[in-house]
């Protein structure tokens, strides 16, 4: 097959033709059709009649029909004395194996109906006849159709009974063991059995099997070394803790074993146990301790599925990566535990849910990964969709605003940093007994190597069921080998056995060894790692200091923080009357500037990290926007303006200039050179550049523009130039104009913007001025309640932008819809008190001073409109007046986004052509709230998302930036106005 960019448009030619193209060959031998016959003789009218009178969902007569057809194997199962009712066990299993069917069917089943219905007939009658026809073919006018889907899932029907009945012989075989070691006597009989979870290694999954008087247990397809090891490894340590953990007792015998099942009980959640169960997890390089692996009970939390502990690093080939970068950090971090909240959702698309086990599941969650819906199922109509996914109870996002709850959060956040350090502590005073402890009870363990995750498998899998497919193995063939796009930079031999896995209906499953690097699957060895396991926790384990326990309790507090909205002021930093008067007195001088840029700056120099290759530019970690409303996840920073690295490596740039400080400039060199260096050599891959989209703050456009800020503030011609013509690849058919056009942050006004103002030679096309102004005329007649007012994301974004664009391409055109905007403005939005409030209709509460959604950032979209002779003096000046001390009482968190510094900054910008009207206003702020005093005595209490983050706007990089401004008034870049 020759390379097609429509099939394959994540990767270029050269990586199809080293890393999907091999696979496919071996795919074509290694991929075909199982030829699995079934007899149809055991199976008569009367039962088929029966099952059709007595459907629960569609087509389950037909699925049953089949699921007993491939249980009537002439086992002797059901004849042996294990069970209390050998029918009701069977029935149960029937109807696991039936319900199977009917997910890999039902597609077909769907389309096919279709194909036979008459005109004259009704549509629940067709569906009747349908089944009938199938069961009188034999299904052969399915298999005829679908040979692909009809002999793959017959064989995975095959192999999941095969693995039940597995179960249930080695629950028997082993009576005598587990009535020893689990305390369930051997004498009482089975009475049913429940499986959950994926199948693995030929339709393999976790059985709980339930006996007499309420006995039960669970049987694992797999080695429980893990949990053996771990109870013995707890047993061994428990006499050094303050609290005793609790383990699961387990049975091991290799290939397979047995767990004792344990009830919950959430009476009594100590947050500080699970600080405790966090570290240990976190020196045990633990994986996917999620809600579902770990347990509350009377002993406290308790993991209950144990195979990912030592979990190996991801195989990677070519290029080495950096010893210490930040995402290797992130990946063995407390984060990548699982035990602490962890949300999953898919960019672009609506809902997440925390997974974490001592996440937050509340009303407010909701899965962010699609499921089919089956609607009018009983007939010839029948359609499968997505099912639409629930609002949240919030229409604009999922975050937390109730201030109980937001005290409860930190309050658990708090318990778990506690029991985090106390136990670190204990650890670093006998590091070496519990070295040898850890090494001794884990010796035999088998580990379970995750290479991709699971989401992805089940979504290639499902594609598998569509009729096409169904019909033609060239295209599984093809479906299949899209697993090697997830692993370019990895191992071929793993994509292929994934793919060999995942044709057999599993998810692929990989394990490993404790003192081995061998990959395995269930046919042998597949590949190697790095590091053993036991190697790479003895790094681990030797290199736990103090300094890395206060960067993982660091990582523990934004866990818990992420869904929390945006804070309001605390009563101790209000920009009160107190402050007002002393603002006069107090000085703002040198030293204690300095002194807060050499604070910040050291933040940021002392915790910077490596990116994945040397050669790329360096970053930190920290709280990570993403998209939706969805909060600000732990993670590596990105190039965004926003929150990413380039934020840092610009107000480094001003710091190294004010201090003449050697180390902040090599830093902020090393960001903007690399960036600079593959910008010129265009040594990157279109779509990867662009893969964060284009917005202003959250997209590319922000390193752009920041390139040429900072070029400015070292006088660095060369970032300039990069910087002018890294904004010539945003052609006009990248800025597209539609519905999320104007939108400061995310959306291409933005980026429009930062082209207007950063390179004077810059001019929309007519047909593209024309587009937007029909986007304009359309959001004007069509806005919505829920509008804001502000800059960022609402009205003034469009007077704003227009107002630049009025600017450099003068037109009545222009100048008539952002007067429409001004006066929109000025009724819909401005309350009886002559107060523009966030949004309509006005009631008073819904006022802010701030700059992304308040009227400082409605003062800059004014200013713009001002120098356009959109609007007058007047209209600039009513703005002013209302950013009034009191109001910044609600302000004053020391931020540039929704806090005082973007209202220093919007005021700032200004002064410029209002300087009485704005002097008294920004003298108290430089002397009270925005003081460099102040801000060093925000952030150097560390408490808080902002604190915490490396960001421009919304942390420390942003409150660096403002005070080398203070110092030095000749720098006038600003993220604020976007003036460079």
């Amino acid at each position: 097959m020759k390379f097609n960019k429509n099939v394959f448009p994540e990767i270029n030619e050269t990586d199809f033709d080293n890393n999907i193209k091999p696979l496919l060959d071996e795919l074509e031998s290694r991929i075909t059709i199982p030829q699995e016959e079934l007899s149809f003789s055991s199976i008569n009218d009367d039962l088929f009649r029966e099952l059709t009178r007595n459907e629960e969902y569609p087509y389950q007569s037909i699925c049953t029909i089949v699921a007993n057809i491939v249980m009537d194997d002439g086992s002797e199962i059901w004849r042996k004395d294990i069970f209390v009712d050998s029918n009701s066990v069977r029935e149960a299993v029937c109807d696991i194996l039936s319900q199977t069917l009917f997910l890999y069917f039902i597609r077909c089943f769907s389309e096919q109906i279709k194909d036979i219905r008459k005109t004259d007939e009704d549509k629940e009658s067709t569906y009747n006849r349908y089944i009938n026809l199938l069961f009188s073919s034999n299904f052969k006018i399915f298999s005829d159709e679908y040979p692909v889907l009809w002999y793959r899932t017959i064989r995975i029907i095959k192999n999941r009974w095969y693995s039940i009945k597995k179960s249930l012989l080695l629950t028997q075989k082993h009576r005598v063991e587990i009535d020893k070691q689990l305390d369930i006597p051997h004498k009482m009989k089975i009475k049913g059995l429940k499986i959950g979870g994926d199948t693995h290694n030929g339709g393999a999954t976790v059985t709980t099997i339930f006996f007499e008087k309420g006995y039960k247990l669970i049987y694992k397809p797999r080695s429980t070394s893990g949990e053996f090891s771990y109870k013995k490894f707890i047993e061994k340590i428990n006499p050094y803790l303050k609290k005793d953990m609790g383990a699961i007792k387990a049975i091991d015998f290799g290939e397979y074993g047995f767990s004792e099942y344990i009830e919950c009980n959430t009476d009594e959640e100590d947050m500080k146990q699970v600080g405790q169960l966090a570290f240990f997890m976190y020196l045990l390089n633990a994986s996917d301790m999620h809600y579902s692996n770990v347990i509350w009970t009377k002993q406290g939390p308790v993991p209950i599925d144990l195979e990912t502990l030592f979990q190996p690093d991801r195989i990677r080939k070519g290029l080495k990566q950096s010893e210490t970068n930040a995402y290797h950090k992130m990946e063995k971090s407390v984060y990548g535990t699982g035990i602490i909240p962890i949300s999953l959702s898919v960019k672009g698309k609506k809902g997440e849910v925390d997974v974490g086990f001592s996440g937050i599941r509340d009303e407010r969650s909701s899965s962010p990964f699609r499921v089919l819906e089956i609607l009018d199922g009983f007939s010839s109509d029948i359609k499968i969709v997505w099912k639409k996914q629930q609002k949240s109870s919030s229409s604009k996002n999922n975050l937390i605003v109730d201030h109980k709850k937001e005290r409860e959060i930190l309050q658990r956040a708090q318990s778990v940093v506690e029991g985090f350090q106390e136990t670190s502590k204990i650890f670093m005073k006998h590091r070496e007994e519990f070295i040898s402890i850890i090494l001794d009870s884990f010796e035999n363990i088998k580990i379970r190597y995750i290479h991709n995750m699971t989401f992805r498998y089940e979504q290639l899998l499902r594609t598998l069921t569509d009729a096409e497919p169904a019909q033609k193995i060239e295209l599984d063939r093809l479906l299949l080998s899209r697993t090697g796009i997830l692993s370019i930079s990895s191992s071929p031999y793993i994509s292929l056995s994934e793919c060999q896995q995942m044709w057999q209906g599993d998810v692929p499953y990989f394990y490993s060894k404790f003192s081995s690097k061998s990959i395995f699957d269930t046919n042998g060895f597949v590949d190697e790692i790095e590091l053993t396991p036991r190697q790479a926790f003895i790094i681990k384990a030797e290199s736990i200091t103090n300094d890395e326990v206060d960067f993982q309790s660091k990582i523990i507090k934004l866990a818990f923080m992420a869904r929390l909205s945006d804070p309001h002021t605390t009563n101790d930093n209000k920009l009160n009357k107190k402050v007002i008067i002393e603002s006069n007195q107090q000085s703002n001088s040198s030293e204690s500037g300095n002194k807060a840029i050499l604070f910040l700056s050291d933040l940021l120099k002392n915790n910077v990290l490596e990116d994945r290759y040397s050669h790329l530019p360096k970053t930190w970690i920290g709280p990570v926007a993403r998209d939706g409303g969805l909060g600000w996840a732990p993670g590596v920073l990105g190039y965004d303006l926003y929150s990413g690295r380039t934020g840092p490596a610009l107000a480094l740039a001003a710091a190294g200039r004010v201090l003449k400080d050697k180390d902040s400039i090599e830093l902020s060199a090393d960001i903007f050179n690399k960036s600079s260096q593959i910008l010129q050599e265009k040594t990157y891959d279109f779509r990867n550049l662009f893969a964060s989209g284009i917005g202003g703050f959250s997209g590319i456009t922000g390193l752009f523009w920041a390139l040429n800020a900072a070029g400015n503030i070292l006088n660095n011609d060369d970032w300039i130039k990069t910087s002018n013509q890294s904004m010539l690849l945003l052609n006009e058919n990248m800025l597209k104009v539609d519905k999320n056009f104007f939108d400061l942050i995310s959306g291409n006004s933005g980026a429009i913007g930062m082209m207007y103002l950063t390179n004077p030679n810059f001019y929309l096309s007519r047909s593209k001025i024309n587009d937007i102004l029909l986007t304009t005329d359309c959001l004007i007649t069509e806005m919505e309640k829920d509008e804001t007012s502000g800059l960022a994301h609402g009205v003034s974004q469009i007077l704003w932008f227009l107002s630049i664009m009025m600017q450099r391409q003068p037109s009545s055109e222009i100048k008539i819809r952002a007067t429409i905007v001004d006066n929109i403005i000025k009724k819909k939005y401005t309350n009886s008190y002559g107060e523009i409030e966030c949004y309509y209709p006005t009631d008073g509460h819904s006022k802010s001073t701030s700059w992304c959604n308040g009227t400082s950032g409605i003062l800059v979209a004014y200013i713009e409109g001002y120098k356009a002779n959109i609007v007058d003096k007047s209209s600039v000046y009513h703005i002013i007046n209302q950013i009034n001390v009191e109001q910044l009482q609600h302000d004053n968190i020391p931020i540039m986004c929704h806090g005082s510094l973007g209202v220093y900054e919007s005021l700032k910008y200004a002064s410029k052509y209002f300087e009485i009207e704005t002097k008294y206003l920004l003298d108290v702020m430089r002397n009270g709230g925005c003081s460099s005093q102040e801000v060093l005595k925000y952030y150097g209490k560390g408490n808080g998302r902002y604190p915490l983050s490396p960001g421009l706007m919304a942390g420390q990089s942003g409150a660096l930036l403002h005070c080398c401004k203070l110092e030095d008034n000749d720098i006038s870049v600003s993220p604020i106005s976007l003036m460079t």
